[in-house]
């Protein structure tokens, strides 16, 4: 796996600045869901990277250690083998990561396309 732990937590650490270890717990549950409401197998491996990947950050930047069980669970069960599909699904995230721009709306780190995103997602919370 190119995206190991240190990387992602590196990662986060320079795109996620200021995120705090609630936003990324509230992060976590939010992928969680997204994984149980996935209908087919790819888009459940892509959810199921993206639930991994929060809790790389929530156990190794944040030092919760329910999520390193569950981080160690994982490379228990999908890590074994080099180059598995797990492995290659989370380098493939953690590619498209790297090159988003997040931005901070309402307490939640989303990833935008432009600054015009931003303004526009911004307005329209306000709005609500």
């Amino acid at each position: 796996m190119r995206w190991d732990i240190k990387k992602i937590v590196n990662w986060s650490q320079r795109k996620l600045k200021n995120l705090t270890a609630w936003e990324q717990r509230r992060k976590s549950d939010l992928e969680a869901l997204e994984y149980l409401e996935a209908s087919s197998m790819p888009d459940q491996l892509e959810e199921l990277a993206d639930f991994y990947i929060t809790q790389v950050i929530l156990a190794y930047r944040f030092g919760n250690p329910a999520a390193k069980v569950v981080c160690l669970l994982f490379q228990w069960a999908f890590m074994k083998d080099k180059d598995s599909d797990f492995e290659k699904a989370v380098d493939i995230k953690m590619d498209i990561n790297e090159q988003r721009t997040f931005v901070k709306i309402n307490g939640e780190h989303r990833h935008i396309r432009s600054e015009n995103d931003y303004f526009l997602t911004t307005n329209e919370k306000e709005k609500k």
